[in-house]
């Protein structure tokens, strides 16, 4: 069924966008490891790719470096999480995550009500609300 593959697609989506900003704002005790691991790592989220869309030339060396170097000390984070708030970045990543659980639940819309299929529509906003 392309409807159960779109829905999967799409919540795979929104769970990994939603991993992605619980890295950059949640906490060690929650997560169980540093919070910018994938900084750490060089990888590049979206919260970060929409950072370095809208920040200056500083903050995009300052991220870039932290990539590069593979080395995220509490100075360098405090102003990249700093500037991830500042220019948005958390909360347009955030309603991007909202976009694909909307578009899960969509896809589900076909199938007539059950308990299956509400329990399908219930899992996307547990995928929202996670904190670890």
């Amino acid at each position: 069924m392309a409807a159960l593959g779109e829905y999967g697609f799409k919540m795979g989506v929104a769970f990994q966008l939603v991993d992605d900003l619980l890295d950059l704002t949640g906490s060690v005790e929650r997560l169980g490891k540093p919070v910018g691991s994938d900084l750490r790592e060089g990888k590049i989220t979206l919260p970060v790719i929409l950072l370095l869309k809208k920040a200056d030339a500083a903050t995009g060396d300052l991220v870039r470096s932290a990539v590069r170097d593979r080395e995220l000390s509490h100075e360098r984070w405090g102003t990249i999480s700093r500037k991830l708030v500042e220019h948005h970045a958390i909360e347009e990543a955030y309603a991007r995550a909202v976009t694909f659980v909307e578009e899960a639940k969509q896809a589900l819309q076909v199938f007539p009500p059950s308990p299956e299929r509400e329990a399908l529509m219930a899992l996307p906003d547990y995928v929202l609300s996670r904190d670890r």
